[in-house]
């Protein structure tokens, strides 16, 4: 991936020195602890060499000859129903690779009944629907519901009034079905909250969830949130700077196809999410965001998703937050 590196001011440097203090110790286990199915992401995963997949049916072309076929009318009319069609099939996804809205929807549709199985208590459920991947991070069932951070998803699931839910393509060095699904919203005590998950195919198509861990062993999380994260209120973002997120670093061990998004908003990926590399972990600066485009009233989500050791595993975490009220 080709990624810009520009300098930044001290005090992101220092963010990230005192971020690394705090987590390099327990992400330097991190590596230990992946499972040892998958080849190294390079090897997958590296712009140039990457070769697209091809993808089977394209959920336009398929309205488009429905919509030919079934409309009674004189050729003239029919060419003009059929363009019409196309144009509210595409929408904003214009140029897009075949496939990708019938893999979000497909994607997404996994996590809810994943969510739903949780939700309802039934671990064993959910459970069966994880990736190989995942179950070498979560054992067995009662170390999915159990270990830190899941119950407090659950119940942040459970209890929200205003949940909403979106999904993209969860990197853009493939074209393969892996998806970013995010679900956010406020819990019980009206704060924000942000959870995310990968949904994709194996190689006998079947469709799996790759549930991240939310901390290693240690207790440190791989995702570090900066902003939102790094003020006393972590659910508050600072509109003066741009979202900022970090990825520890683990020696011999490189996180590739790294991206984010703001609820279902464009991937920032490249030229767009900017590196500042400090001792421990790196940082990533969603460059040019723009806070114009967000309610002030509403909570939001910022989305990572990346590649690591455990290939074909997608990492994908979310952390809710708000804008600060005199903003705009």
């Amino acid at each position: 991936m080709t990624r810009s590196m520009t300098n930044r001011p001290t005090t992101r440097a220092l963010v990230g020195m005192t971020l690394a203090a705090a987590l390099g110790v327990g992400l330097s286990a991190c590596g230990d602890e992946a499972p040892e199915s998958g080849s190294t992401p390079t090897d997958a995963i590296d712009g140039g060499d990457v070769q697209d997949e091809p993808t089977e049916g394209d959920g336009t072309e398929e309205t488009v000859t429905e919509t030919v076929t079934e409309t009674v009318a004189p050729p003239a009319e029919e060419t003009e129903a059929e363009t019409e069609t196309v144009s509210a099939t595409s929408g904003d996804d214009e140029g897009a690779d075949d496939g990708d809205t019938e893999g979000d929807g497909e994607g997404q549709a996994l996590v809810q009944e994943y969510t739903d199985l949780l939700l309802a208590g039934d671990a064993e459920g959910a459970y069966g629907m994880l990736s190989a991947e995942s179950e070498a991070y979560f054992v067995e069932a009662s170390e999915l519901t159990e270990s830190a951070g899941m119950p407090e998803m659950i119940e942040d699931l459970s209890s929200s009034e205003n949940l909403q839910w979106t999904s993209r393509p969860a990197y853009e060095e493939t074209h393969n079905s892996a998806q970013a699904v995010t679900a956010w919203g406020n819990d019980a005590d009206g704060e924000p909250f942000a959870y995310a998950w990968a949904a994709r195919t194996t190689d006998d198509g079947e469709w799996v969830v790759d549930q991240d861990r939310f901390e290693v062993s240690t207790g440190a999380n791989r995702v570090a949130w900066l902003n939102p994260g790094a003020g006393e209120d972590p659910t508050l973002i600072n509109a003066d700077e741009a979202p900022l997120f970090g990825l520890t670093t683990v020696e011999g061990i490189e996180n590739v196809a790294v991206n984010a998004t703001v609820d279902g908003g464009d991937v920032f990926v490249g030229d767009l999410l900017t590196e500042l590399p400090t001792e421990g972990v790196v940082q990533y600066e969603l460059t040019g965001f723009d806070y114009g485009t967000l309610d002030p009233n509403s909570p939001h989500a910022l989305t990572v998703a990346f590649v690591a050791e455990d290939e074909p595993f997608v990492h994908v975490q979310a952390t809710g937050f708000t804008l600060s009220v005199d903003h705009g």
